[in-house]
């Protein structure tokens, strides 16, 4: 059931990308940040409790950090791969591919679940 927090969570935060190239003004941007927000709110704090209920008690901990080992190496390699995307083409070009990997790991995560 905790998938359900997870899959929606995702989704709605991959979509605020989307909507973020169509914002031109501040109504519009405030109104993605409210909906990227929702989805943080709806799919990273229901990460933990899905691992949990996928994993076996003796390795829960080694795969409740694998989540904050992966934000971690997002929040280093993030900021240099969104200004190299925006030194050479564009800020569309960002939110796409931001939005495609995050619907990739969307992907990954609906295969783990029904491989389980």
């Amino acid at each position: 059931m905790r998938f359900v927090g997870v899959f929606w969570g995702i989704a709605i935060f991959a979509s605020s990308f989307i909507i973020l190239i169509f914002a031109r003004n501040f109504t519009m941007f405030v109104i993605d940040f409210l909906i990227l927000t929702v989805g943080e709110m709806t799919g990273i704090p229901a990460v933990p409790a899905y691992i949990d209920q996928l994993t076996d008690p003796r390795d829960t901990g080694y795969y409740q950090g694998l989540p904050n080992i992966a934000m971690s190496i997002g929040r280093a390699i993030g900021p240099l791969y969104g200004g190299l995307i925006i030194d050479y083409f564009n800020y569309e070009v960002l939110f796409i591919t931001v939005s495609g990997m995050m619907l990739t790991t969307l992907a990954y995560v609906v295969f783990l679940t029904r491989s389980k």
